[in-house]
């Protein structure tokens, strides 16, 4: 690839048009002349154009297989700074400029997918969380790097997503037990499968295990207590939209029980509100 080939390759990449490029330094017409080799621009033409570009000026003199490192030596530093701030929607966005991902950025792709999901997941956002936990394994099947930590933790997610109400009939929780184990996502393994003897730190999840047995035990005005408690928790810390859809149904089961239909339409409308939520 001629040096012609290479400035009009990467401006057509850019979806720049040639009067874009040239701007004010060069007529449209001379970066005509240079794209098709017909005039050799000056150093000084070339570090504008490569400004304009938004490259380093040795990219212009490289392989064009060698065009990607440059582009990752732009943005590798913005990349981890973004990571490391947990902005990880810029860092799907910074990484979207370069040309070629390599292993390094797909690691970092994999995680910020993954923390995209399941912040979308807990908003009640679920077929958005669905599709950056697709991009999330993807990038972990293009990496060396071991993200045993995300992997299963995503298939917990899907099972959640596919069956909203029932996810451990789309989850082999024998299977996934000793995968998810150790995982920071542990604990909602546990919440799912309704182990009510695990130690739990999250107070939301273990105040709903126990308003569950005292629904068991037809203790309904017990168990509303409980539940109650739990939505105010979970709405003030670390909301989570699939837990408040549960507690709103077994709300609604609870108040029903009573006879009491008028809080039971309140907590079934809620629910359905919540159902209509997870389809974006």
């Amino acid at each position: 690839m001629t040096l012609g080939e290479k400035i009009r390759y990467l401006r057509k990449e850019r979806k720049m048009t040639q009067s874009e490029l040239a701007g004010e330094k060069i007529t449209r017409n001379m970066l005509s002349a240079i794209e098709s080799d017909k005039a050799s621009p000056s150093l000084d033409t070339l570090n504008y154009l490569a400004e304009k570009l938004s490259i380093p000026l040795p990219h212009l003199f490289t392989a064009e297989n060698d065009y990607s490192l440059f582009d990752k030596n732009g943005v590798i530093d913005e990349l981890y700074s973004a990571y490391r701030a947990k902005s990880f929607k810029s860092v799907v966005k910074i990484a979207a400029k370069l040309s070629k991902i390599d292993d390094e950025v797909s690691y970092l792709l994999a995680c910020s997918h993954f923390e995209i999901g399941k912040s979308e997941f807990n908003c009640g956002a679920l077929k958005t969380a669905s599709a950056n936990f697709v991009l999330s394994s993807k990038y972990c099947g293009t990496t060396v790097h071991n993200t045993d930590h995300i992997t299963p933790v995503i298939k917990m997610y899907q099972a959640i997503i596919n069956n909203i109400q029932s996810p451990l009939l789309e989850l082999d929780s024998d299977h996934y037990s000793n995968l998810l184990d150790k995982t920071f996502n542990y604990e909602l393994f546990k919440y799912l499968t309704l182990d009510s003897d695990y130690k739990f730190e999250n107070k939301v999840f273990e105040m709903h295990l126990r308003a569950k047995k005292l629904i068991k035990d037809r203790d309904y005005q017990a168990a509303i207590r409980e539940l109650l408690s739990a939505v105010e928790i979970n709405a003030s810390d670390g909301y989570n939209a699939f837990v408040m859809f549960s507690i709103y149904s077994d709300l609604e089961t609870c108040y029903k029980q009573l006879y009491d239909f008028e809080n039971a339409y309140k907590y079934s409308s809620k629910r359905l509100s919540l159902i209509e939520g997870f389809k974006s």
